[in-house]
């Protein structure tokens, strides 16, 4: 079994994008003997869903596309989640009893014909309007997931806190990237994006083979430098 060390660095290799959300997920969920474990976010405003990633036994295609189609938007975990305060779990236990279940149509008709129960979650980290929410969904019938004896449920929810942190970061960089490669993009000239140290972040198509010639300016390990030595530093004193 994968050890709670090995889930912890996963976790923030999902969030750098070397390993797929839905493979660690998918560990955590077999760790903790779940249907599914889900990492969500969703507007804040309306609770809207805008990014959805599972893992587990109950992590079918049919499920998530039925899910993503329409059950998001009357799932009544999120309305828990959105209003619960961010240092409580959030359990459906709690708020959905037998008579509320028997009568609503997200359990009724998606959640426990594909073999979900009840769920255990936490509000994590929350960037302007959009809430992250950790969703760990126990198998139908089976006994409650309770965080006071799975020290390892807090660790999970603090890890999960940092490293989507950096996931955050990363969309934010990607998207200054993709701004950077429409508006360089325009020009004929070459147009390099750097730093005061001549650290290279986007360039263009004529300046790839502006590189590419190697008489004037070259890429040397993801710096701007000139052809000649002496005229790097003159680039240096004119760019800072």
């Amino acid at each position: 079994m994968v050890t709670t060390d090995a889930l912890v660095s996963d976790l923030y290799a999902a969030a750098s994008g070397r390993i797929a959300w839905q493979v660690v997920l998918a560990n955590v969920a077999d760790y903790l003997d779940l249907w599914l474990v889900q990492l969500m976010s969703v507007d804040s405003r309306n609770g809207n869903l805008l990014f959805n990633a599972y893992g587990g036994d109950g992590a079918s295609p049919e499920a998530a596309l039925d899910y993503v189609r329409f059950y998001n938007t009357i799932d009544p975990r999120i309305g828990i989640a959105l209003e619960t305060p961010r240092e409580k779990w959030i359990s459906s236990r709690e708020r959905h009893n037998d008579e509320f279940i028997a009568r609503n149509a997200y359990y009724q008709n998606f959640l426990i014909p594909y073999g979900g129960g009840h769920v255990l979650g936490a509000k994590l980290i929350e960037v302007e309007y959009t809430q992250f929410l950790l969703a760990m969904v126990e198998r139908h019938g089976a006994q409650p997931l309770n965080p006071e004896s799975v020290p390892f449920l807090y660790q999970l929810k603090h890890h999960l806190n940092e490293a989507l942190k950096n996931f955050v970061a990363m969309q934010q960089t990607y998207a200054e990237l993709s701004v950077a490669d429409a508006f360089l993009g325009q020009f004929d000239r070459p147009m390099l994006l750097v730093d005061h140290s001549c650290a290279l972040a986007h360039c263009n198509d004529s300046a790839k083979s502006l590189f590419a010639r190697g008489n004037l300016l070259i890429d040397r390990g993801g710096y701007v430098r000139c052809v000649m030595a002496s005229d790097s530093a003159k680039l240096l004193d004119a760019v800072t």
